[in-house]
Protein backbone atom coordinates (compact mmCIF):
# COMPACT_ATOMS: atom_id res chain seq x y z
CA UNK A 1 0.00 0.00 0.00
CA UNK A 2 3.14 2.24 0.85
CA UNK A 3 4.29 1.79 -2.97
CA UNK A 4 0.90 2.96 -4.29
CA UNK A 5 0.73 6.10 -2.03
CA UNK A 6 4.55 6.75 -2.97
CA UNK A 7 3.81 6.36 -6.58
CA UNK A 8 -0.16 8.18 -6.47
CA UNK A 9 0.28 10.28 -4.20
CA UNK A 10 3.71 11.46 -3.36
CA UNK A 11 5.69 14.47 -4.62
CA UNK A 12 9.11 14.56 -5.02
CA UNK A 13 9.86 18.29 -6.07
CA UNK A 14 13.74 18.00 -5.18
CA UNK A 15 14.98 14.82 -6.49
CA UNK A 16 14.92 13.23 -2.84
CA UNK A 17 13.11 9.75 -2.27
CA UNK A 18 9.46 10.01 -1.34
CA UNK A 19 8.41 7.79 2.30
CA UNK A 20 4.45 7.42 2.60
CA UNK A 21 3.53 5.94 6.11
CA UNK A 22 -0.01 6.06 7.01
CA UNK A 23 -2.62 5.06 9.18
CA UNK A 24 -6.03 3.15 8.58
CA UNK A 25 -8.89 5.31 9.31
CA UNK A 26 -11.36 2.44 8.46
CA UNK A 27 -12.81 0.14 6.07
CA UNK A 28 -16.06 -0.27 3.68
CA UNK A 29 -16.98 -3.10 0.95
CA UNK A 30 -14.59 -1.74 -1.49
CA UNK A 31 -13.15 1.14 0.56
CA UNK A 32 -10.10 1.81 2.60
CA UNK A 33 -9.62 4.93 4.30
CA UNK A 34 -5.89 6.09 5.47
CA UNK A 35 -4.78 9.20 6.30
CA UNK A 36 -1.15 9.49 5.57
CA UNK A 37 1.97 11.59 5.31
CA UNK A 38 3.69 11.14 2.17
CA UNK A 39 7.60 13.19 2.62
CA UNK A 40 10.47 13.56 0.43
CA UNK A 41 13.92 13.27 2.06
CA UNK A 42 17.01 13.75 0.01
CA UNK A 43 20.78 13.54 1.75
CA UNK A 44 23.53 16.04 1.67
CA UNK A 45 26.13 14.93 2.55
CA UNK A 46 25.42 13.25 5.53
CA UNK A 47 22.56 15.14 6.30
CA UNK A 48 19.39 14.52 5.38
CA UNK A 49 16.76 16.73 4.93
CA UNK A 50 13.18 16.87 3.80
CA UNK A 51 12.16 18.45 0.77
CA UNK A 52 8.00 18.60 -0.12
CA UNK A 53 5.63 17.22 1.77
CA UNK A 54 1.66 16.46 2.73
CA UNK A 55 -0.62 14.93 5.27
CA UNK A 56 -4.21 14.34 4.01
CA UNK A 57 -7.10 11.87 4.29
CA UNK A 58 -6.86 9.02 1.16
CA UNK A 59 -10.01 6.82 -0.14
CA UNK A 60 -8.70 4.06 -1.62
CA UNK A 61 -10.93 1.49 -4.07
CA UNK A 62 -10.20 -2.14 -3.87
CA UNK A 63 -10.50 -4.68 -6.51
CA UNK A 64 -10.35 -8.25 -5.37
CA UNK A 65 -8.25 -9.86 -7.71
CA UNK A 66 -7.95 -13.64 -7.31
CA UNK A 67 -6.98 -13.87 -3.74
CA UNK A 68 -5.71 -10.66 -2.95
CA UNK A 69 -6.87 -7.25 -2.95
CA UNK A 70 -5.58 -4.34 -5.33
CA UNK A 71 -5.99 -0.66 -5.13
CA UNK A 72 -7.50 0.34 -8.17
CA UNK A 73 -8.39 4.06 -7.53
CA UNK A 74 -8.28 6.87 -4.97
CA UNK A 75 -9.74 9.71 -3.81
CA UNK A 76 -8.01 12.92 -1.94
CA UNK A 77 -10.07 15.99 -1.26
CA UNK A 78 -9.76 18.85 -3.07
CA UNK A 79 -6.95 21.52 -1.86
CA UNK A 80 -8.75 24.10 1.03
CA UNK A 81 -11.57 21.07 1.77
CA UNK A 82 -14.65 23.18 0.72
CA UNK A 83 -17.47 22.57 2.62
CA UNK A 84 -19.08 19.05 1.33
CA UNK A 85 -15.79 18.37 -0.26
CA UNK A 86 -15.20 15.95 2.16
CA UNK A 87 -18.66 14.49 2.87
CA UNK A 88 -18.60 13.50 -0.91
CA UNK A 89 -15.38 11.34 -0.87
CA UNK A 90 -15.82 10.07 3.39
CA UNK A 91 -18.38 8.84 5.26
CA UNK A 92 -19.14 10.36 8.79
CA UNK A 93 -17.37 8.37 10.97
CA UNK A 94 -14.55 8.26 8.74
CA UNK A 95 -13.87 12.11 8.76
CA UNK A 96 -14.43 12.28 12.90
CA UNK A 97 -11.15 10.15 12.67
CA UNK A 98 -9.31 12.96 11.15
CA UNK A 99 -9.23 14.65 14.46
CA UNK A 100 -9.64 18.09 13.30
CA UNK A 101 -11.34 19.05 16.53
CA UNK A 102 -8.57 17.48 18.40
CA UNK A 103 -5.69 19.23 18.26
CA UNK A 104 -3.63 16.90 20.31
CA UNK A 105 -4.93 13.82 18.33
CA UNK A 106 -4.15 15.69 15.38
CA UNK A 107 -0.74 16.53 16.44
CA UNK A 108 0.38 13.32 17.60
CA UNK A 109 -0.62 11.42 14.33
CA UNK A 110 1.59 14.25 12.36
CA UNK A 111 4.31 13.82 14.45
CA UNK A 112 4.30 9.85 14.80
CA UNK A 113 3.96 9.71 10.58
CA UNK A 114 6.88 11.94 10.51
CA UNK A 115 9.09 10.63 12.45
CA UNK A 116 8.08 6.89 10.30
CA UNK A 117 8.77 8.92 7.73
CA UNK A 118 12.40 9.99 8.80
CA UNK A 119 13.22 6.57 9.85
CA UNK A 120 12.30 4.92 6.72
CA UNK A 121 14.38 7.73 4.73
CA UNK A 122 17.25 6.62 7.21
CA UNK A 123 16.87 3.20 6.68
CA UNK A 124 16.65 3.80 2.93
CA UNK A 125 20.00 6.21 2.89
CA UNK A 126 21.58 3.88 5.53
CA UNK A 127 22.13 6.44 8.41
CA UNK A 128 22.45 5.87 12.04
CA UNK A 129 19.18 6.56 14.27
Amino acid sequence: METYLVKNIGVSGFGGEVFCPFDVLGQAVNKLYVWTLCAEYQLTGSDLGMGTASSLPVSLTLERRGTSLEITNHQIPPEGWSDGALEKIFPADIIERFCMQSPDCYNERAIRLQQQAEQSARDFYNLAP
